[in-house]
């Protein structure tokens, strides 16, 4: 039997999460993560070493800053995970919109959203 994670069994609302402006308080160690804004999946990386130390300055911050209420959710590693994979899969299931596209600078003071090209809820999978 094999002990890999599947990515249809993770619900990334469910996993522990912290807001964007919280992110010191992510975990030290490798996982999955994701970028989340109401019921919408805007993100999905990883880290083969501190998820805390990836959002220090993370290539997609100033496009998550602009956008309200962005929570990281994450998902810890364990020795025997193949996180390169388990990313892989995610993003094939959800799709997230930030994944397929280039970077976009947001004007500072606005409440742009990154254009979702389809339903990210959990709910639909």
């Amino acid at each position: 039997m094999s002990s890999a994670i599947k990515a249809r069994h993770i619900n990334p609302w469910a996993l522990p999460s912290v807001t964007l402006d919280r992110r010191q308080m992510l975990p030290q160690s490798p996982g999955v993560y994701f970028a989340l804004a109401g019921t919408e999946i805007l993100y999905i990386g990883k880290s083969g070493k501190s998820i805390k130390n990836r959002w220090a300055a993370h290539h997609r911050l100033a496009d998550l800053s602009c956008v309200r209420e962005v929570r990281i959710s994450w998902i810890e590693a364990w020795p025997t995970c193949d996180i390169s994979k388990l990313e892989r899969d995610l993003i094939t299931l959800f799709s997230p919109v930030l994944n397929d596209g280039p970077v976009f600078n947001c004007p500072q003071n606005t409440e742009s959203r990154p254009r979702v090209k389809g339903p990210r809820s959990w709910d639909t999978y």
